[in-house]
C-alpha cells in the first residue's frame, strides 16, 4: 500500500513503491532506489523546498530518444496505477 500523506519519510517509501512497479511491469528496467549521500555530496536537489519532492531521471546520454520515451510509458502506466490505489484508499 502506498502512503502520501505526507511525511518525510514518505518519500521514501513512495520512491520504493513506484521502483516496486516498475520492476512488476518490467523486471530490470529500473537501477532502484539510489540516495545521494557521502562525501562531497549533500543529496539535495530542490528538495529542501519541500519534503514532497522527488527527482526521477529518465534515460541518459547513452539512450536514444525512442529508449526514453519507452521508459516514460512505462513511468505513466505506474504513476496511473499509483493515482488509482489512492483513490481507493482516501
Amino acid at each position: 500500500e502506498v502512503s502520501n500523506d505526507g511525511k518525510d519519510s514518505d518519500i521514501e517509501d513512495l520512491a520504493n513503491d513506484i521502483n516496486d512497479l516498475f520492476n512488476k511491469y518490467y523486471k530490470g528496467l529500473s537501477r532502484g532506489v539510489l540516495k545521494k549521500e557521502g562525501a562531497n555530496v549533500n543529496g539535495i536537489y530542490n528538495q529542501d523546498f519541500n519534503s514532497n519532492v522527488m527527482l526521477i531521471e529518465v534515460g541518459g546520454e547513452n539512450n536514444s530518444i525512442e529508449e526514453v520515451s519507452n521508459t516514460l510509458q512505462v513511468l505513466a502506466k505506474v504513476f496511473d496505477d499509483l493515482i488509482k490505489e489512492w483513490e481507493n484508499v482516501y
